[in-house]
């Protein structure tokens, strides 16, 4: 496995998004982390398609800026990847107005990265224009797909439990099982 050109999404995979307490208190009804099966998470709320467009374009900058909860061991596995020469590009499909937002966000998280990548509705795209060898990646679709391309790490959430195992996609539950996973595959120092 390849990990000189790290793919590396933000939200459920090195940060966890404040959006079903949101969601929760705006609407009155409380649901836990296993209640959301679906990456759309406003369905659970009731919404359709053009109210879940228009939730988003109303509070994308508060959720973003409520995403304080670290996903422990992220930022000492990254490091030990970038002392292996990795070079990693966050790709993120965060619109730019939230970039000065996510950038203080990565600097306080002490998240190493060499690229950040806003607004990206096609990270396949990206992956093959950059050369990226590896990825790291929570939306069902888009990891099954960038599994066509390069190894996947898979942050196991409700939503993405109906993504079948293969071959290039590496279901995970947290920072410690990637860094036992690159370490058994030599790429990291046991």
């Amino acid at each position: 496995m390849d990990t000189s050109r790290i793919l590396l999404d933000i939200d459920g995979t090195i940060g966890v998004s404040a959006i079903r307490e949101l969601l929760n208190a705006q609407t009155g009804i409380n649901l836990s982390e296993e209640d959301i099966t679906d990456y759309r998470i406003t369905r659970h709320y009731g919404m359709s398609e053009e109210e879940d467009a228009r939730w988003w374009w109303q509070n994308h900058l508060r959720v973003f800026e409520t995403t304080s909860l670290l996903c422990r061991h992220a930022p000492a596995v990254l490091a030990r990847l970038r002392q292996q020469e990795s070079h990693i590009y966050i790709v993120t499909a965060r619109r730019h107005e939230a970039r000065p937002i996510t950038e203080a966000w990565l600097r306080q998280s002490f998240i190493p990265f060499d690229e950040l990548i806003m607004n990206a509705d096609d990270k396949v795209a990206i992956a093959r224009s950059l050369g990226l060898t590896l990825g790291f990646e929570d939306h069902p679709e888009t990891a099954q797909r960038l599994a066509q391309l390069l190894p996947v790490f898979l942050f196991d959430w409700p939503y993405n439990r109906q993504v079948p195992p293969s071959a290039n996609l590496i279901r995970v539950t947290d920072w410690r099982e990637v860094e036992q996973s690159l370490a058994a595959l030599g790429r990291l120092p046991a």
